[in-house]
Order: structure tokens, then C-alpha cells, then sequence
């Protein structure tokens, strides 16, 4: 019989178009200890409501969830898919973490909060929204503590005209008075060129840096309400 596969390519193999990421929501299969969570402050979220923006894959709000005592955490993401892998994350990393202390890797345990006997799902929730598009109640939606982690240069690309203040003006109305915004901006320069978060109020108070590797190694502000 003649074999057309001549190069012993596998026929059942499809090749996968390269993928377009519009908000910078690619997959994330890293599922290691994040390096920002060794800068991050444990008060920056115990006992706090907290509101984590562009959670991407949801592994880093589970981490913040985990080890820092969040009072509770809602992750969101423009990227249904994204979602839908948060949630699978949250199954798969969440309740095992909680039970035995340990890293889903199996490597160096990370150290972990006293989570009581809480169920998961009381502490950290998904889901899919755009912020600067989505008319909050604020009423029923204020926090504590905002994070925005290399989210801002996709709001700039995608919102355009006065994208980022529209972005921080939200932050500022969902925050509760005293309360703060964890800000990684992709790039501190420009940044600074165009300060929407001191032109709406925030203080800055602090500024980190993760000493991370490649997309981890940029500088964190934190700005009080």
C-alpha cells in the first residue's frame, strides 16, 4: 500500500492558527508561585474585600487568596475563556492548597493563611466583565483593595481615547475611602507621562518591584484613596 505520509508526519496533527490576544489574555500554564506574591503585603488584604483586574487564568488571585488571608476576592477578565479556566484552576489548585499547605507543582510548599473552614467558593469568585464598559451599583460593589496587574497597557490599545481615566475614575468610585490600588503598569515611563491616577485623587505611597523574570520584572505602585 502506498504511504502519502512520506515524511512520517503524524495525519491525525492539526497545525493551530497563531491565536490573536487583543487584551493581552494569553493562556497561562504557569501554575509556580508567582514572584510579585514574595513583595506583595499581607495587609493589603487580610480581612479585606478585594477586587483583582484582568485575572487572566485566576492562578494569582487564588495565590493572593490563599496566603494573604483575603476576606473575599473577585477575579475578573474580559476573556470568557479565560474565566472558564479560573474556574477550572480554582477546582484544581484551590481546595487541594487549602487542605495540605502545599504548591499544586508539588514543589517548595507556599505558606498559606488560615483559610478556617470557609468553602472556596465563599472566598474567591470569576467572573467575565470589562470595567471601564460595565455601570457598577456601586453600592453594592466597594472594596478595599484593587489590583491591576499589566492590565493597563491593554486598556490604552483597546478603550483608545481616555481609556486609562476612564479606567482609574472606576477604581477610584469602587474603593472604599482609605482603601488601595495595586498598580503594575507594563510601562512605568509612559506611565508617568500620563498620571490619570493623580489627576483623579490617588496618592502614591509605595513603589515595589517584584525582581521577577522577563513580563514579572516591573515595578509596582500602590496609591491610596
Amino acid at each position: 500500500m502506498e504511504n502519502n505520509n512520506a515524511e512520517g508526519k503524524d495525519e491525525t496533527h492539526v497545525e493551530k492558527p497563531n491565536l490573536y490576544y487583543p487584551y493581552g489574555n494569553f493562556k497561562n500554564r504557569e501554575l509556580n508561585e508567582d514572584p510579585r506574591l514574595k513583595v506583595f503585603k499581607k495587609e493589603w488584604f487580610e480581612g479585606k474585600d478585594c477586587l483583582h483586574i484582568g485575572c487572566n487564568s485566576g492562578i494569582l488571585t487564588i495565590y493572593i487568596a490563599q496566603k494573604f488571608c483575603c476576606r473575599r476576592i473577585l477575579g475578573i477578565d474580559n476573556d470568557s475563556d479565560r474565566v472558564e479556566e479560573a474556574y477550572l484552576n480554582l477546582r484544581k489548585i484551590g481546595s487541594k492548597s487549602m487542605e495540605d499547605g502545599a504548591s499544586s507543582t508539588g514543589e517548595t510548599p507556599m505558606e498559606l493563611c488560615s483559610m478556617e473552614e470557609r468553602n472556596v467558593s465563599d472566598i474567591i469568585s470569576f467572573k467575565q466583565e470589562n470595567i471601564v464598559q460595565t455601570q457598577y451599583p456601586l453600592e453594592e460593589k466597594v472594596y478595599d483593595t484593587i489590583l491591576c496587574l499589566s492590565a493597563t497597557q491593554w486598556v490604552d490599545l483597546n478603550v483608545r481615547a481616555n481609556g486609562l481615566y476612564a479606567l482609574f475614575q472606576k477604581i477610584w468610585n469602587l474603593l472604599l475611602p482609605g482603601g488601595i490600588l495595586v498598580l503594575e503598569p507594563q510601562s512605568l515611563e509612559s506611565y508617568e507621562k500620563n498620571d490619570h491616577a493623580s489627576e483623579i485623587g490617588f496618592k502614591c505611597v509605595e513603589q515595589i518591584n517584584s525582581h521577577g523574570e522577563n513580563r514579572f520584572n516591573r515595578p509596582i505602585l500602590v496609591f491610596q484613596k
